[in-house]
């Protein structure tokens, strides 16, 4: 919930950015006042929003260089102050609120990314974007996984499009340079998820796509047209199409661009497209035909769908305001979403060696936190191997080895914390 509003007020200061007709003092005075409530609603966004908003000034200034543009564009909202202004409120706040955790948390973060970039770089047993990609899954769970890839190929075609204007597409739809910037730095930040080790994960990949798609979406739609017209033009220029008897199939799209009635149909078929993948990705099609999957929304309880009660946030308010500042806390998959927003970076995943039959190492002096949702006994947790890791339901007495002889801290007749 504190992300969701978070991110009211990231979509606010990107209008504001790109909003030219508002006075300039009213503006200004508004993004600084949505870079503070940004700041103070989320651990994990402002920092990332702070990246982003440095790569998007440092991208302004060098088309400004390359235009050749000494004096300030008047649409060159993004300036020197603001992002000064915005690291300052974010140093404050992290440095002075809650004993530096978080600030230390994120340094800790830097830090382990440092030391494995060198050690594990593509590597998917510290890329959580790779594993994600690797892992093996049901039929429509995979169908799902490559819807997902599919729209992020078109979203890549349609910022493409956009930076060598494919199919005079620039003209064809009107986007401001600032938004484009913010575009280019969103999708960095999506490849960074899948080159750079422990980089998705502090944050976890599912939320960082979430959060990159605010902005990348519209390319989406775009990278769709650009490849329906590449496909007409295709097959008007090679005759091959005709000699296979192909020709008859791939026309079709012809009709979709030849005029601008005909052009909705093209929306039409992105419309078709975005249902199945929502189907898909709500579980609602794995529901039907019974194949289990991690679901988005609670259409059933044998899922174990991410659905928490008071005991969940009782005792994770107890372990947020007793437990040790730089101790790890794991958890099952739902619980390690759950507990980020009350500790942050600290959450981290209980991981199952498949070849081993036993849990991965802990780190030393960590908790360990178990929810009172659980499936007949059994926990849903990352479960590796030397073919890769998915994710999987394991009898929940599998930790009792780790659990042996370690100290029951907290127990509220449901949750229960070592």
């Amino acid at each position: 919930m504190r992300q969701l509003i978070a991110e009211v007020f990231l979509v606010a200061i990107i209008l504001l950015f790109l909003d030219t007709k508002m006075d300039k003092k009213s503006r200004s005075i508004l993004i600084i006042i949505f870079l503070l409530s940004l700041t103070m609603s989320h651990y994990g966004l402002a920092p990332i929003f702070l990246t982003v908003l440095i790569g998007v000034y440092l991208l302004q200034y060098v088309f400004n260089l390359y235009k050749r543009n000494k004096i300030k564009s008047k649409l060159d909202t993004i300036n020197l102050t603001i992002v000064l202004i915005f690291l300052t409120i974010a140093l404050i706040w992290y440095i002075y609120n809650n004993n530096s955790s978080v600030f230390i948390s994120i340094l800790g973060i830097f830090e382990r990314i440092y030391n494995s970039i060198l050690t594990s770089f593509l590597s998917s047993n510290s890329t959580q974007a790779l594993t994600i990609i690797g892992m093996k899954i049901t039929f429509f769970n995979s169908i799902t996984k490559y819807l997902y890839l599919i729209t992020q190929f078109l979203i890549v075609i349609g910022i493409m499009g956009f930076l060598f204007n494919i199919g005079n597409i620039n003209k064809r739809f009107k986007m401001k340079k600032e938004y484009l910037f913010f575009a280019i730095i969103f999708l960095g930040i999506c490849i960074l998820s899948i080159l750079v080790p422990n980089f998705s994960s502090q944050l976890d990949t599912v939320r960082m796509f979430h959060i990159t798609i605010i902005i990348l979406s519209p390319f989406f739609v775009i990278g769709f047209i650009i490849i329906i017209e590449r496909i007409n033009i295709l097959i008007k220029s090679d005759r091959s199409f005709q000699i296979f008897n192909i020709s008859s199939i791939l026309e079709r799209f012809n009709i979709l661009i030849k005029s601008k009635r005909n052009f909705n149909k093209t929306f039409n078929i992105i419309s078709i497209f975005l249902i199945a993948f929502f189907c898909l990705n709500t579980g609602l099609v794995q529901e039907i035909v019974k194949e289990p999957y991690k679901p988005t929304m609670a259409l059933s309880t044998n899922t174990m769908p991410p659905l928490f009660n008071e005991k969940d946030i009782s005792s994770a308010e107890w372990l947020n305001k007793y437990k040790y500042n730089e101790s790890d806390i794991y958890s099952d998959i739902n619980g390690f979403v759950f507990l980020g927003g009350f500790v942050g970076p600290k959450s981290l995943l209980l991981s199952y060696s498949l070849d081993t039959n036993t849990f991965n190492d802990l780190s030393i002096n960590s908790y360990i936190f178990l929810r009172s949702s659980t499936n007949n006994g059994t926990i849903n947790v990352v479960q590796d191997s030397v073919n890769g890791s998915r994710e999987g339901f394991i009898d929940q007495k599998l930790l009792n080895p780790i659990t042996k002889g370690k100290n029951r801290i907290y127990d509220n007749n449901g949750i229960i914390l070592f």
